[in-house]
């Protein structure tokens, strides 16, 4: 019971503080109460973080800490390795395919593993996603396809298709990891997803080393990317989110559930 309550009230805020979102329903409520000049104020105060998160400076602010102590794996830190675990990043169900980040997860997946191939170390990559449909086939068995076709060996992927989210992934990689006597591992994943997805593993007690791919960082201020500045607000709210989340459910106990939902 206790897990369902913060669970609401956990989405419930997550879904409210979305800019869009936010200033819909603030809309909605002065066009009920009118006549409440304080809610005006505050009306006015969530269109103009809008207009600035539109712009580029609400998503920099909220972006960078995520993003910016991150680099490019270096060849010293692959060849130092043998596993990699690859994050799965939702699926393009019509088409059984990945969507755009997970190419670009699967992308660096396999240059990781052809370089080091080259200089005689053998990776053995784990990749974790499962599905969020029922009779779906998983990201994980999508994302084995993509890299048999890019000349991986079936034998050195192992797959984990259970998970339905991040702080799943790592509770389910850990167990395959140690089947494999597999101590540490290089973490594949997106840029603005790797501070999260760390903390997570790390709370499984996983010695991971991160391998950043895309950085969806907005460089670029103004109104010409007004869309994409407010979808990678909403990408980097979330994160923040995920990271506040595992610290609110660690104080009432419910990540030592075998079944968390919404990591």
């Amino acid at each position: 019971m206790l897990k369902f309550i913060v669970d609401i009230m956990y989405m419930s805020l997550k879904m409210v503080t979305f800019p869009a979102v936010l200033t819909l329903l603030l809309l909605l409520v002065v066009f009920i109460f009118y006549r409440r000049q304080a809610l005006r104020y505050l009306l006015a105060v969530v269109i103009i973080l809008f207009f600035l998160t539109g712009f580029g400076i609400t998503a920099r602010y909220l972006s960078k800490p995520l993003e910016n102590h991150l680099h490019p794996i270096k060849n010293t830190d692959i060849l130092s390795h043998h596993a990699m675990i690859v994050l799965g990043a939702n699926i393009n169900a019509a088409r059984n395919t990945p969507g755009l980040l997970g190419y670009a997860r699967l992308l660096e997946a396999a240059r990781i593993y052809r370089y080091a191939l080259r200089k005689n170390v053998l990776y053995t990559i784990f990749l974790s996603g499962g599905s969020c449909s029922k009779g779906k086939s998983t990201e994980a068995k999508i994302y084995r396809h993509v890299l048999l076709q890019m000349g991986i060996p079936k034998k050195q992927i192992v797959l984990e298709n259970r998970s339905k989210n991040t702080f799943q992934n790592a509770q389910f990689v850990k167990p395959l990891l140690l089947q494999h006597h597999i101590h540490e591992a290089l973490l594949i994943t997106s840029g603005f997803h790797m501070r999260r997805a760390l903390l997570y593993f790390h709370h499984f007690n996983m010695h991971v080393v991160p391998a950043p791919t895309d950085f969806l960082y907005p460089n670029k201020l103004g109104w010409s990317q007004f869309e994409f500045n407010l979808a990678f607000a909403r990408l980097a709210i979330n994160e923040w989110y995920g990271i506040a989340q595992l610290y609110i459910y660690n104080f009432f106990g419910l990540n030592n559930q075998h079944h968390n939902k919404g990591h």
